[in-house]
C-alpha cells in the first residue's frame, strides 16, 4: 500500500482524510438520531475512543504533532476541530446549556481516559457517563 504514495506523509494525509470522512458520517448519524443530544455526543466520543485508528489521531495530536509538516499537522487539527464544531452545533441546536462543559467532559472522561488506558481496558458506557455528566452539570 505504501508504494501507492510518494511519501509517508502523503499516506498519512490520505488516511486522515478517509478517517475524517468516516467520522463525519458516523457522527452525523448519531447526532441526528432520536437520542438525547448529550447522549449522542457522548456516543460520538465513545465511538472514537473504541476505534484504534481514531484514537491514533489523538495520540498524534497530543504527542507527535510537532514532528509533522504543516499540511499534515493542519489535517490532524481539522479532525479534532471539525468534530468539536459539529458536536457544539448539535448541542446548541438541541437547546443544551453549557455545551462547552459537555465537550470538555467528553475529552476528559472519554478521550483522555482511552489514551491512558491499557489496550484491553473497558471504558464506561454511555449510560454511566451520562449519569456522571448530569451530576457535574447539576453541581455547576
Amino acid at each position: 500500500m505504501y508504494n501507492n504514495f510518494p511519501t509517508k506523509q502523503a499516506l498519512l494525509i490520505a488516511l486522515l482524510e478517509q478517517l475524517t470522512a468516516e467520522l463525519e458520517m458516523t457522527g452525523s448519524e448519531l447526532l441526528t438520531s432520536d437520542l438525547d443530544t448529550s447522549e449522542a455526543v457522548i456516543r460520538v466520543y465513545l465511538n472514537i475512543a473504541t476505534q484504534p485508528e481514531y484514537l491514533m489521531i489523538y495520540r498524534i495530536l497530543c504527542g507527535e504533532h510537532y514532528k509533522l509538516d504543516e499540511l499534515t499537522r493542519n489535517q490532524v487539527l481539522s479532525f479534532d476541530q471539525g468534530l468539536h464544531q459539529r458536536c457544539l452545533e448539535a448541542l446548541q441546536s438541541g437547546g443544551i446549556t453549557r455545551p462547552e462543559w459537555i465537550l470538555m467532559f467528553c475529552r476528559d472522561q472519554i478521550i483522555s481516559q482511552a489514551l491512558k488506558a491499557l489496550p484491553d481496558a473497558e471504558l464506561p458506557g454511555a449510560g454511566e457517563l451520562l449519569v456522571r455528566l448530569e451530576g457535574l452539570l447539576s453541581e455547576g
